[in-house]
């Protein structure tokens, strides 16, 4: 709210900043107006996902999820999508059905809501990073494409992106990916989960042994896992060397052609 009035007022504060009457207390904000608008935009849709305000929950929609008697919890018997928007019917069995926005607020008060919300945390905030790089990237390859920059454009910023994309972009494709699959962990008691369609695979794990036993997956996450990640991490290790050596190269060698026919080589655009 802060940063939208200071936006909103910019032309006035502008005046009072060049003429030096801005309190040196709201001239910091206001110089840092066009970043602080975006980070609360962003923290409002963050707390939004994770349901907390305040380190408080905001029960929007009813939770599918019991408590029931031995502390433990359950699937509320005949919840259906309706049921977000009103009480849950006991009358029959249902299965889990995913809440409509955020996190279901029956996650709160439970034993592993710590872990669940690290993990959730976690992984959000390396696909925020690392979209957050790439957009970075791609405004170098603008930047390239308006100086004519084609040596950095085809020889720095193509290897760039694919090294991002094979390396940190597949960590994040199966961040996502796995969010999608229904493993139907919610049964069973509270220390013991049985997955029916299969045990969720560790992405850490996953990310270490890629690199260091290319080709082995001991858990997959999807069919044909093992040959991609061999080939991800044959496109990262050829990335590396290009991005290194051939613009140097390819600048040199047109650094003294420009000698011997007298330029100067002092041009080093494309």
């Amino acid at each position: 709210v802060g940063a939208s009035w200071l936006i909103w007022s910019e032309k006035r504060l502008m005046k009072e900043d060049l003429r030096g009457q801005l309190p040196e207390l709201l001239a910091y904000p206001f110089h840092a107006r066009y970043a602080l608008l975006p980070m609360g935009v962003f923290a409002l849709y963050c707390g939004s996902i994770y349901n907390d305000c305040l380190s408080v929950p905001l029960p929007l929609f009813n939770s599918s999820w019991v408590q029931r008697a031995n502390a433990t919890y359950a699937v509320a018997a005949g919840f259906s999508p309706s049921s977000f928007m009103g009480a849950a019917n006991n009358s029959s069995s249902s299965s889990y059905i995913p809440y409509p926005y955020g996190v279901d607020p029956g996650w709160y008060h439970t034993e592993n809501e710590l872990a669940f919300f690290n993990s959730l945390k976690m992984k959000m905030s390396v696909i925020f990073g690392v979209t957050h790089m790439m957009l970075g990237i791609c405004l170098s390859a603008a930047n390239h494409v308006y100086f004519g920059d084609r040596i950095s454009l085809w020889w720095e910023w193509v290897p760039r992106v694919l090294f991002m994309m094979s390396t940190f972009g597949y960590m994040c494709f199966m961040i996502v990916y796995k969010w999608t699959v229904d493993y139907g962990c919610q049964n069973g008691d509270g220390e013991h989960l049985t997955c029916p369609n299969g045990q969720p695979p560790s992405l850490i794990q996953t990310m270490i042994k890629m690199f260091l036993s290319p080709g082995n997956v001991e858990n997959p996450l999807y069919e044909g896992q093992a040959g991609f990640q061999v080939f991800l991490i044959l496109v990262a290790l050829l990335s590396v060397p290009v991005m290194l050596f051939v613009k140097p190269l390819m600048l040199v060698r047109r650094n003294g052609q420009q000698h011997r026919r007298g330029g100067g080589g002092e041009d080093y655009q494309a």
